[in-house]
């Protein structure tokens, strides 16, 4: 399975928490394959919308927005959904794969 397609299923899982600490370097999976922040002003952008929207639905779930400390958070289902489709930079299929040879669907 390709990258993009194991991440679309550990969003399905709600493995959000999960797919935070992956991407932000945080997850004891990761190794030097993953490069974090791509080179690309798009995909640079799309990485770090992808990043605010992984700690808001890790934090508040699948809502669109929620309230916190009298401010209005929002997801960005869109701006990750790009992320995906720019092949989700940063993440080596690797990393993932020891992921989820440790923790199965």
């Amino acid at each position: 399975m390709d990258k993009v397609a194991l991440i679309r299923r550990l969003m399905e899982a709600r493995r959000f928490v999960d797919m935070r600490d992956i991407m932000e370097g945080e997850s004891p999976y990761i190794s030097d394959l993953s490069t974090g922040a791509p080179d690309g002003v798009a995909e640079r952008r799309a990485w770090a919308m992808a990043q605010h929207h992984l700690r808001f639905v890790a934090e508040f779930g699948d809502l669109p927005t929620a309230r916190k400390d009298g401010r209005i958070l929002s997801a960005y289902p869109e701006d990750f959904e790009t992320w995906l489709q720019f092949g989700a930079p940063g993440i080596a299929v690797e990393d993932i794969e020891r992921y989820l040879a440790a923790n199965p669907l």
